[in-house]
């Protein structure tokens, strides 16, 4: 899949109110953290579901869904806190949907954003005169959100350009499974969906199959690393795994 830079740049700057009488400029990204449904453009409701836009912060990072192509790009956390954030580097994936009703209204609406509010948990994203553009709420992920194929991205601390020969793990919540490849062999499991969604995570009881792979660079650094795993944080689009203090041992993006 291509990506592509968006030619439409654009900058928000950020002030947050609340609903009480105090009142600070910017936001912490720590409140940011996580996905946000689209319930509103341009005044009008937007029902959320898997075909919906959304938006997503991590520490550094902004990404999301059109309704169409994803968008990903950078936040500077001094910015933020200053009340300012800049999109001019979005990147977007560079579908055709033909049958899209929301990737131009959505990112029409966002090149005219320049503030954003944060009241009572709703994420209201304003023009320069205060007019709400788009307006989100939080992102409930529901278990099933697990199924699929998650590449390994980040082992040991360095990063891994996903492909063939890349281990990866899968999830099947109606048969409480797992599967996937280590790079070499391939790996199988139990699973328990609610648990793991919960943060909870176990993976050292997982088997493998016994092949020899003289060109293998990955699979005793990932095996090692899953059975260490304890935490999880998961996302719609992707998972850390960390050690029982904190330590990030993985990171895998959804396929």
């Amino acid at each position: 899949m291509k990506k592509t830079f968006l030619p439409a740049l654009f900058a928000l700057a950020i002030g947050v109110s609340f609903s009480s009488c105090s009142s600070m400029k910017g936001v912490s990204n720590e409140k940011l953290l996580g996905e946000w449904n689209v319930v509103e453009m341009n005044g009008q409701p937007v029902t959320p579901s898997a075909g919906t836009p959304y938006l997503g912060f991590r520490e550094t990072t902004v990404y999301g869904f059109t309704g169409c192509n994803r968008l990903s790009g950078a936040v500077e956390n001094g910015a933020l806190k200053k009340g300012n954030i800049d999109f001019s580097k979005v990147a977007s994936t560079l579908m055709a949907c033909p049958d899209d009703k929301y990737e131009q209204t959505f990112m029409g609406a966002l090149r005219s954003v320049e503030h954003i509010r944060l009241t009572d948990g709703s994420l209201q994203l304003t023009d320069a005169s205060g007019n709400v553009m788009v307006r989100l709420s939080p992102r409930q992920l529901a278990v099933e959100n697990l199924d699929g194929e998650w590449e390994v991205v980040e082992l040991d601390g360095k990063r891994i350009e996903p492909g063939e020969k890349t281990p990866f793990l899968g999830f099947d919540t109606k048969e409480k499974r797992i599967y996937g490849f280590t790079g070499c062999n391939r790996l199988m499991g139990g699973l328990d969906p609610e648990r793991l969604m919960a943060g909870e995570a176990d993976f050292s009881a997982l088997g493998t199959t016994r092949m020899a792979c003289h060109d293998d660079i990955y699979e005793t650094l990932f095996l090692e690393a899953l059975g260490k795993v304890k935490k999880a944080e998961i996302n719609a689009a992707r998972m850390t795994l960390k050690n029982e203090r904190g330590k990030v041992l993985l990171r895998l993006d959804k396929r």
